[in-house]
């Protein structure tokens, strides 16, 4: 029986090809909920009324990018984040995977937005082949895939999810369908992967904004979506390939995001003019907005499989407290984020689990 999944493997040695030792580099297998992996190919044709001697059409390159939606959890997306953000790394640039006391659990630190590298087999960004599991006949394998963005939503009474903003080198292949893609474990780090549930909206246990908390006190937050994006150069062909030739980052990265909060106190409205029982425009001073999704037990039941998403340095750029008739108000801020000197970046993910690196 053929299987619906999505799954990534780092592409250590060359870029657009998949890596070939299971124990060092295995696939991970992720829910997927939805993909629009969309490949095109552009190819030559004649353009003018006559026709060419040797035919109309001349092959010319192939592209690929789309969005894919995987469920957020504590075991096997933080390898989204090996790829998408390196490996943990903390401000000081030590290891960013710390052993909790004397138990076996570690806490890992991701940090985006500060001075990204991609280097085949190395600690910074990477590549992967991913490979789309349709339930037909063959699954589809993508090569030269890199991660130039990813939107995390956590919303009332939804699954917490993530989007990633995926793009190829063009180069696919249709290979004999995977029919146990969750039957697979770390090897390297020897426990089964996909024995921990997924997150939703009723595990965040921790929601402050500017250190007030919205999880107990009005305005109470109702959504959180967080966005992190970079610029990359996709129209790097060179002369002879009809494929993406390699990772050339360009331009700006960015941190962006919306919240939600039901509309019973003006505070947030507030910081949005300047300060909270602050009653004009003016200057807005930064905030800090931390968010936790809590799990299991883990290292001997003495921490839990936590995920908490930290923004040292935020700014509100707008604020809709719309009224509509008599309708209940929510009000939606959008955000930005900007570098903090202290924690060496713009957003940080920690991700406390059994595993004990990522390198």
């Amino acid at each position: 029986m053929t299987e619906k999944y999505f799954s990534m493997r780092e592409e250590p040695v060359t870029y657009g090809t998949e890596a070939t030792n299971a124990t060092t580099h295995p696939p991970k297998f992720f829910k997927l909920i939805n993909e629009t992996l969309v490949p095109t190919r552009e190819d030559f044709f004649v353009d003018t009324t006559q026709y060419w001697s040797v035919g109309e059409k001349a092959e010319g390159f192939f592209r690929m990018s789309g969005d894919v939606d995987i469920l957020v959890d504590p075991v096997i997306f933080p390898y989204v984040l090996v790829l998408g953000l390196g490996d943990p790394s903390l401000a000081n640039g030590a290891s960013g995977s710390v052993q909790q006391g004397s138990t076996t659990a570690y806490k890992h630190t991701f940090r985006f937005g500060h001075k990204e590298v991609y280097t085949q087999n190395g600690t910074g960004l990477k590549s992967f082949t991913c490979r789309v599991g349709e339930g037909v006949e063959k699954d589809r394998t993508i090569y030269g895939g890199f991660i130039r963005g990813m939107t995390f939503e956590a919303v009332s009474r939804e699954r917490v999810t993530c989007t990633l903003d995926v793009i190829g080198n063009g180069h696919e292949k249709l290979e004999t369908a995977n029919s146990t893609p969750y039957a697979d474990t770390d090897i390297a780090n020897g426990y089964a992967l996909y024995t921990q549930p997924y997150y939703t909206f009723n595990s965040a246990s921790v929601m402050t904004v500017g250190s007030n908390d919205r999880l107990a006190a009005a305005p109470k937050i109702e959504s959180f979506r967080l966005t992190l994006e970079r610029g990359l150069d996709a129209d790097f062909y060179p002369l002879g390939s009809r494929y993406l030739g390699d990772i050339l980052l360009s331009g700006m990265a960015s941190i962006t995001g919306s919240m939600d909060f039901a509309f019973e106190s003006q505070d947030e409205h507030e910081r949005f003019l300047s300060a909270v029982s602050s009653y004009e425009t003016g200057n807005q001073a930064s905030f800090a907005t931390v968010l936790t999704f809590h799990g299991g037990t883990a290292g001997n039941g003495a921490y839990y499989y936590d995920m908490t998403f930290t923004l040292p340095k935020t700014y509100y750029t707008t604020s809709t407290p719309s009224v509509s008739a008599r309708d209940r108000i929510v009000q939606r801020v959008d955000f930005k984020a900007a570098y903090d000197l202290t924690t060496n970046c713009a957003a940080q993910i920690d991700v406390t689990n059994i595993a004990t690196s990522y390198v």
